[in-house]
């Protein structure tokens, strides 16, 4: 089986016989040079392990590069293709590492992934085995105005959160972050959210920490891959278990969370809230895996995607549930981000390969 992984931070895997072989970190296969390399490695790795694919797997969306050569190279060989959802790849690579072959409790936090339903998925609560997966619950979606753009410019992803809850009636004027953008600018991306434009909506837990630092004016505009992200834990500033209060359904609704944490800015209590903020994820995961155990008896914990490489969020999230008997497993040879995403597709392809036998 060959695995072309996903598109951002790619790998590629080869699965022949009982061994699954990881390529070297390739990179962003949007970008001509390293989409060649990917070809170029493909080859020398098939002419090294002298492997030929029986099928293909690959991330869901069509305008990948990777699921359009997956596409021509299952058509041109004859062979069949496998089209694997990008959270439940995160959490079988994890799964694999660890030889579960059994349901369990998969928790999927990253930026984006191209869920089932046509959204952005990034904060995903699943049951899962190795042929399939259910969506349990999910972070509220909110919409990027400008899509990709709201990704580079985290302070579009803030005023989106508050204008989602709280309106056109919030005094945005008042924050420094907003203020900085000016008054235009918000009003246009406020027609852009009322009028859905170019605004899809994503469930990525990589939008809050996007929304949270740049309102805490730590990264309003990245200059590198998840600087946000990066400057938030950064500034995470000594020992504290208090957290924000959320509301734990479907979905997990933050509205309150943002609520307090303008409280906090308001007030000057600004040094206190990447903690917070932290604790109050890990607090999410730990309700959320409470219910969903309760509602299926199972008690392992699956932990993947690039928000397990924050460690403050993964080593408070694997206290919690730990100390609540959960038995948590987490990525250690592969990536939790998405250069691990190749080796859950290889070993989902070939469960469902042995199916269709």
């Amino acid at each position: 089986i060959l695995a072309l992984g996903a598109e951002q931070k790619n790998t590629f895997c080869l699965g022949k016989g009982k061994q699954a072989i990881l390529s070297q970190y390739i990179g962003d296969i949007k970008n001509l040079a390293a989409y060649e390399f990917m070809n170029e490695a493909l080859d020398r790795f098939s002419q090294l392990f002298r492997f030929s694919p029986e099928a293909i797997a690959c991330d869901l969306p069509t305008d990948y590069p990777s699921t359009r050569l997956a596409i021509k190279m299952s058509r041109k060989l004859g062979i069949p293709l496998f089209r694997i959802q990008h959270h439940h790849a995160h959490i079988a690579s994890c799964m694999a590492e660890h030889r579960l072959d059994e349901p369990v409790i998969g928790i999927s936090f990253d930026g984006t992934g191209y869920g089932n339903d046509g959204t952005i998925w990034g904060g995903e609560f699943l049951i899962a085995g190795l042929s399939d997966f259910t969506r349990y619950t999910y972070l509220d979606p909110v919409a990027l105005p400008g899509g990709d753009a709201a990704v580079r410019e985290p302070w579009k992803t803030a005023f989106s959160y508050l204008y989602k809850y709280f309106g056109s009636s919030f005094d945005y004027m008042s924050l420094q972050v907003f203020k900085q953008a000016g008054r235009e600018k918000l009003e246009l991306l406020a027609e852009m959210l009322d009028k859905n434009i170019n605004s899809p909506l994503s469930s990525g837990a990589g939008r809050l920490f996007d929304a949270v630092s740049a309102l805490l004016g730590l990264c309003t505009i990245e200059t590198f891959d998840s600087e946000a992200p990066l400057r938030l834990e950064s500034a995470i500033n000594g020992n504290t278990d208090e957290y924000y209060p959320y509301s734990a359904g479907s979905p997990v609704v933050f509205r309150e969370m943002f609520r307090s944490i303008l409280n906090d800015i308001r007030s000057g209590n600004i040094s206190i809230i990447p903690a917070k903020f932290h604790n109050t994820l890990a607090m999410v995961i730990l309700e959320v895996t409470g219910q969903m155990s309760r509602d299926t008896s199972i008690k392992k914990v699956v932990l993947s995607g690039g928000c397990f490489q924050n460690k403050y969020l993964l080593e408070r999230t694997c206290y919690l549930l730990r100390g609540k008997g959960f038995e948590v497993y987490t990525n250690n040879r592969v990536p939790s981000n998405d250069g691990g995403v190749s080796l859950g597709q290889v070993v989902i392809a070939s469960k469902l390969l042995k199916q269709c036998v």
